[in-house]
């Protein structure tokens, strides 16, 4: 059983040419099942930064709209996959893969159908879009000394500034504790940073997800 984080860059053309704003997502393999966490905004303009009904992609929703990803994870040890499958059924109605009989959302190559809507979860830039979800993901399903290294870099990193000390209380597993928001490229350098030279080579990105999907 694993853990995969994938990361794509910003501004890096898409399929169609256009720069995208950069991506990560995240495939958890448990023994009940696998889930593929991908969050993105339901709308697609400057207003959905600050709110949009979010939606949840499988691996071909990013692909169509991003192409393969630019960076992906070696498998992630000290995590409880069975608790992150439940944190993102949450999110996700119905989350588990069913690798014979996918949905046709899971199936198309239309990128305008190739989604299903979140359960009554909003997208917010600063915390809950696709870098703090995949964050919050891992912190629902790490150990304690996992889950001390990730927080230790979230308060540490220089682009973050702690406010849960002084405005309110903030549940640990929740990014809501970062005045700034959280890129794809912090998500990358974060896994890195925690699980040591936690990356494959780009060779090998296309057969993992082959071999996943």
């Amino acid at each position: 059983m694993a853990v995969t984080v994938f990361v794509w860059r910003m501004w890096a053309k898409g399929p169609d040419g256009s720069p995208g704003v950069g991506h990560a997502a995240m495939y958890v393999q448990g023994k009940s099942g696998s889930v593929y966490v991908s969050f993105w905004p339901a709308a697609h303009n400057p207003w959905a930064a600050l709110s949009s009904p979010g939606k949840i992609h499988f691996v071909n929703g990013d692909r169509l709209w991003d192409g393969p990803p630019h960076w992906t994870s070696k498998p992630l040890e000290g995590l409880n996959e069975a608790a992150i499958i439940r944190w993102w059924s949450n999110i996700q109605h119905g989350p588990l893969i069913d690798h014979s009989r996918k949905k046709p959302f899971q199936l198309t190559r239309d990128k305008a159908e190739a989604y299903q809507n979140a359960e009554h979860t909003q997208y917010h830039l600063l915390n809950s879009q696709c870098s703090t979800m995949v964050i919050d993901g891992l912190l629902a399903g790490a150990d304690e000394t996992t889950a001390r290294k990730i927080e230790n870099w979230l308060h540490t990193h220089p682009a973050y500034i702690h406010i849960g000390s002084w405005l309110a209380p903030v549940p640990r597993s929740s990014v809501l504790r970062l005045l700034k928001f959280v890129t794809p490229a912090d998500v990358q350098s974060l896994v890195i940073s925690v699980w040591k030279d936690a990356d494959y080579s780009m060779s090998l990105t296309d057969k993992i997800i082959s071999a996943a999907f």
